[in-house]
């Protein structure tokens, strides 16, 4: 994989792709997703732009980085995209209120070093 641009760049992308989402999801009503269909698609959107930066970071950054479940955002996010009539939006709540916000403050430590 072509890592010209470095592994700091794409977490901070990443980063700042979360704090996006987190954003976006302050005006999501969890409980009535039929009425949420802009905040939601921003959502969408914004995971997938975090697994094309996921796909651009080096073996070894995800080799020294393995408590960062990337796993579970590449898995959330196909759900997401692919099946999304069948998504838990309780779970998927959680995951952008918890997992996320881990996922970032991990990378955070990551950038700031």
């Amino acid at each position: 994989m072509d890592n010209a641009k470095g592994d700091r760049y794409f977490a901070k992308r990443i980063v700042e792709d979360i704090h996006k989402i987190e954003k976006y999801a302050k005006r999501v009503d969890f409980s009535n997703i039929g009425k949420n269909e802009e905040p939601l698609d921003a959502i969408n959107f914004r995971l997938l732009q975090i697994r094309e930066n996921v796909k651009r970071l080096s073996s070894e950054f995800l080799s020294e980085h393995k408590r960062i479940d990337f796993e579970t955002l590449i898995s959330i996010r196909n759900k997401a995209t692919h099946d999304y009539e069948n998504v838990s939006f309780g779970s998927y709540k959680t995951f952008i209120e918890k997992d996320l916000l881990d996922i970032a403050s991990e990378l955070e430590k990551y950038i700031g070093s």
